[in-house]
């Protein structure tokens, strides 16, 4: 199971607020979740600021404590890989930035390719 890099409070969290949802992910083997934060900062929309008002800690550590208990891996941008992240997931750096199709289709296999 893949969760998108999209902003955890806002948009993951209400989803996984439908019954049967969370559950369904904590009986995944596997749930990958990919950061939507680039230098701890998103690339569009408010998630860093959202997060931050929400007392998550900032940058990626704070998408991993958003996503606590839930995730087996963590997928950040290759740019944060010398961020200290405190998480039991393991964390995977990819280039995250997807700007066109093509960049699309090498991220999805990339992350379906994980160890």
């Amino acid at each position: 199971m893949v969760v998108a890099p999209s902003n955890p409070p806002l948009s993951v969290w209400p989803i996984l607020a439908i019954p049967g949802i969370r559950e369904a992910l904590q009986r995944a083997g596997r749930v990958v979740a990919v950061s939507p934060l680039f230098g701890g900062k998103a690339l569009k929309g408010p998630a860093d600021r959202v997060m931050a008002s929400l007392g998550l800690a900032p940058g990626n550590q704070g998408v991993a404590d958003a996503y606590q208990g839930l995730i087996t891996d963590l997928v950040i941008d290759r740019a944060d890989v010398n961020e200290p992240i405190n998480t039991s997931a393991v964390v995977h750096s990819l280039d995250t930035h997807i700007s066109d199709p093509a960049a699309a289709a090498r991220f999805a296999t990339a992350v379906l390719a994980l160890p």
